[in-house]
């Protein structure tokens, strides 16, 4: 009888086991980075607005069956593939006064937790590299759905991604003193961001 009992208990621990791993597995999902963009704005004499965007960008969500609850997200950002559509000024961005792209090639961004604050609507806490300084930051991310490409057959994810950064927090522009008058300290970043698993599936 114990050992029909051990035998038994031995096969449900199994059983839970397995469950958990397999539920636990996460799928990597890749940016696609020519159907996704990443942009910002900031305020200009506090009447005016600055845009631009982000060109060179790669990234990859790892989630399981759960969805965006239990995600890790990460990306990195290019500094010196800034584009605000002038060049001149596109090149003082890329110096010691602001970005200093030399010293600081990349912005990064690695997810710490995810907060539900609705059925599609999540909160992002992670940290952000930027200017060489780390300053922890949280996204608000807004899952769109998903849906398999006709031709490539794989599935998409789109999200869409908003969230403010203190530029004085990272000294970008500190250094250069016109930009405290001229520059708000409040960046907005926007982003749709698709994504497909690299297995298709």
């Amino acid at each position: 009888m114990r050992i029909a009992w051990t035998k038994y208990l031995s096969i449900v621990l199994f059983i839970i086991f397995y469950h958990h791993t397999s539920y636990a597995q996460k799928t990597n999902w890749a940016i696609d980075k020519n159907h996704s963009c990443i942009s910002f704005e900031i305020s200009y004499f506090g009447i005016g607005t600055v845009k631009g965007a982000f060109d060179e960008f790669e990234g990859n969500l790892q989630m399981d069956e759960s969805g965006l609850k239990e995600a890790d997200f990460s990306l990195k950002i290019q500094a010196s593939s800034i584009n605000t559509n002038q060049d001149q000024r596109d090149e003082h961005l890329r110096s010691k006064d602001f970005f200093n792209v030399t010293e600081n090639p990349e912005i990064e961004f690695t997810s710490k937790s995810v907060n539900q604050v609705s059925e599609d609507n999540y909160q992002v806490k992670g940290m952000l590299l930027l200017g060489g300084i780390s300053k922890e930051i949280v996204l608000n991310v807004t899952n769109k759905g998903s849906f398999v490409h006709p031709r490539f057959k794989k599935t998409v994810t789109v999200l869409d991604v908003d969230c403010l950064v203190m530029r004085e927090a990272h000294e970008i522009g500190t250094a250069y003193g016109p930009a405290s008058k001229a520059l708000g300290k409040e960046v907005k970043l926007t982003a749709q961001i698709q994504l497909s698993t690299e297995s298709g599936k």
